[in-house]
């Protein structure tokens, strides 16, 4: 087909020819050259390994175009590697959502098949693509009002830098904003270059973060807010109240749903500004160990908050389908 005009924004030096199946190699009939047009289960896996023989032609290509991302459906395991090799960000790519019951599912992993390696590879493609592995990545955040001296400051800083935890650090404004600035330029520099933290100065899209996948744990002043979106999302806590009614919701948070560990906070503060004891990085690094790890412990807390999730979930849609109604 000819186009009557020339878009703008496709030039033919940006054109290239897509890797061809070696079908006549492969044994694939004249005309098939997708899995869509397979005929016979038989021609299906032969479209499928010649697919796989498309990797290396296919990489070459995606090379030549230096794109700044990659979006790959799951059959192109490949992609991640290449993302990795060319330090740009990948996902695989999902069209549809479904539910099913557990009961209704096989288990291809079980025993021995062909596809079983090659689904293995699937889901470790799939978790490799979300940057870092799941619940593994700590978020540090204590509301948009909280003042931290710089000796507090400093004692997360010390965790965070000596923890085998990636982190994200949201960092408000300081008693002495010219002085500890300088510290976190200094911190900062370095955690970019070990790939170990990220800091974020002022507002950070907390529930988007709390959402994805690769967070773990939420180290939080319990602040209202803050507890319900990590409710909402599932995530266990590391509390730290300071003022207001925090130490209230420590209390229901740790000791009555157990999603959360006690940092050791115990001094309230009439203010924002906190002028309280320093909580020393022995009692932090304690409550980081207790809930990032793989214990027990840390096991059940991260059910609970998964459970607390799945119920916020099922209140949000008997409130939605009631506001539905009313609106009738």
């Amino acid at each position: 087909m000819r186009l009557s005009f020339n878009p703008p924004s496709i030039r033919p030096s940006n054109l290239r020819p897509l890797p061809q199946i070696p079908s006549a190699e492969m044994g694939i009939p004249e005309g098939i050259e997708n899995f869509s047009a397979a005929t016979t289960v038989e021609i299906l896996a032969k479209v499928s390994r010649g697919v796989i023989r498309l990797q290396e032609p296919m990489k070459q290509l995606i090379r030549d175009l230096s794109p700044h991302c990659i979006f790959s459906d799951l059959y192109y395991t490949w992609t991640v590697d290449l993302a990795e090799e060319l330090k740009i960000p990948s996902n695989q790519l999902r069209l549809y959502k479904i539910e099913m019951k557990r009961s209704q599912l096989e288990d291809p992993l079980k025993g021995k098949s062909d596809n079983a390696d090659r689904i293995k590879g699937i889901k470790e493609s799939e978790f490799r693509s979300f940057g870092k592995d799941l619940n593994k990545v700590l978020y540090v955040s204590f509301g948009s009002l909280t003042k931290f001296s710089n000796e507090q400051l400093s004692e997360i800083a010390l965790v965070l830098e000596a923890s085998n935890h990636p982190f994200i650090w949201v960092v408000r404004k300081m008693e002495n904003e010219q002085e500890i600035s300088r510290f976190l330029d200094g911190f900062e520099e370095r955690m970019k270059k070990d790939k170990k933290g990220l800091i974020i100065r002022g507002w950070a899209p907390q529930l988007m973060i709390l959402n994805h996948p690769a967070v773990g744990g939420f180290m939080t002043h319990c602040g209202w807010n803050s507890t319900m979106e990590a409710m909402s999302a599932g995530v266990p806590l590391i509390t730290w109240p300071l003022f207001a009614e925090q130490f209230y919701n420590e209390k229901i948070l740790d000791q009555v749903l157990k999603v959360g560990v006690s940092v050791g906070a115990d001094h309230w503060n009439l203010l924002p500004v906190i002028k309280g004891p320093v909580v020393e990085s022995k009692q932090i690094e304690e409550s980081i160990r207790r809930l990032m790890s793989t214990s027990e412990e840390s096991q059940q807390i991260r059910k609970r908050a998964k459970k607390m999730a799945a119920l916020a979930k099922g209140l949000w849609n008997k409130v939605d389908h009631l506001t539905k109604i009313c609106l009738l």
